[in-house]
């Protein structure tokens, strides 16, 4: 780079400090820290949970005919990065790109559930989620957690069911979450299946992600 040795050292003393950059302590040669590692890490699986998910999103709408999303938690806000529409005429409020509170959806719930306390506080602290509602979204989080899926009845958009599940990474540590949603009456009919269809997605999708 054409610097001088004091000023490369005192570059990369600055980048070992912030877990940028490692110093081996018997030979004195640098590498990448783990820092580099975990933010190259982070902008790999975002980018990846898109690639791996959109041929199993396209045929798990094609198998339940309902409307199906791809999300991810991004500032206590579900953020929307891709969404097949079902076949039927039923609408969904939703979009790509779109941004929600995440308590307030089944997407959200999934990917709340299965982050620490703190985290959860926070997002609901953010939202003025308090009193009665907090203890029930807790509760809902916690059952969430438990048996490994999210359902939103009507709490988003009215007359509308969605079943949520999470996308596990390499590290085994959730990434996005998939839904399906459609007409309450529709969904509820055939729960248990949509479920199980949906769950059995969502671990091929974490599979091909290395989890």
């Amino acid at each position: 780079m054409g610097l001088n040795k004091s000023t490369s050292y005192r570059l990369l003393s600055t980048l070992v400090e912030a877990g940028f950059v490692y110093q081996d302590p018997k030979s004195r040669l640098y590498g990448l820290g783990s820092m580099s590692f975990e933010l190259g890490g982070l902008f790999l699986s975002r980018i990846d949970v898109h690639n791996a998910s959109r041929g199993r999103i396209e045929e798990l709408s094609q198998i339940t005919k309902e409307t199906v999303h791809l999300a991810i938690l991004d500032q206590n806000e579900i953020l929307f990065l891709n969404k097949i529409n079902s076949p039927t005429s039923t609408a969904i409020n939703t979009r790509v790109g779109l941004r929600v509170p995440g308590h307030i959806t089944g997407l959200g719930k999934v990917l709340l559930a299965f982050q620490n306390q703190t985290r959860m506080e926070e997002s609901m602290l953010t939202k003025g989620v308090t009193g009665k509602n907090k203890e029930a979204l807790l509760q809902d989080l916690t059952l969430t957690r438990k048996r490994g899926y999210a359902i939103d009845n009507e709490g988003y958009q009215e007359g509308v069911t969605c079943i949520a599940v999470p996308i596990w990474d390499y590290t085994r540590t959730i990434t996005a979450a998939i839904s399906i949603s459609g007409p309450s009456f529709r969904m509820n009919k055939d729960l248990n299946w949509l479920v199980m269809k949906t769950l059995e997605v969502g671990q091929q999708i974490s599979v091909e992600m290395g989890y």
